[in-house]
């Protein structure tokens, strides 16, 4: 009985540790999802970007580029974002994302 109140006990304190992480850093996250859709609306590539009210930035790339040679691109030069079907792409912002980062993501959007 021991080791699961132990068990229990740790999950709890985990849990609580990551709320507060959480909430710590949550605020940024949709900052930079707000900076990268005005970013985004500038591109060429871009017919549309849905709206951004989270981490999550969608887009539909104009129907004359390939959404795999376009996240092949964003690879190559560190970025990963995700197809979603048809001409959608799906960039995230996790609690990690730094200034650097989005300088980077910056410029290879503008290489691509």
């Amino acid at each position: 009985m021991r080791r699961t109140s132990y068990v229990l006990n740790s999950e709890a304190r985990w849990e609580h540790f990551a709320i507060g992480v959480w909430s710590r850093t949550a605020s940024g996250r949709p900052a930079r999802a707000k900076a990268l859709e005005q970013e985004l609306r500038r591109l060429p590539q871009v017919s549309e970007v849905l709206p951004v009210e989270t981490n999550i930035v969608i887009v539909r790339l104009a129907q004359d580029i390939s959404v795999e040679s376009f996240l092949r691109q964003l690879q190559n030069r560190g970025v990963r974002a995700l197809g979603m079907g048809g001409q959608l792409v799906r960039f995230v912002f996790h609690l990690d994302v730094t200034d650097a980062h989005m300088e980077v993501l910056r410029r290879a959007l503008l290489q691509v």
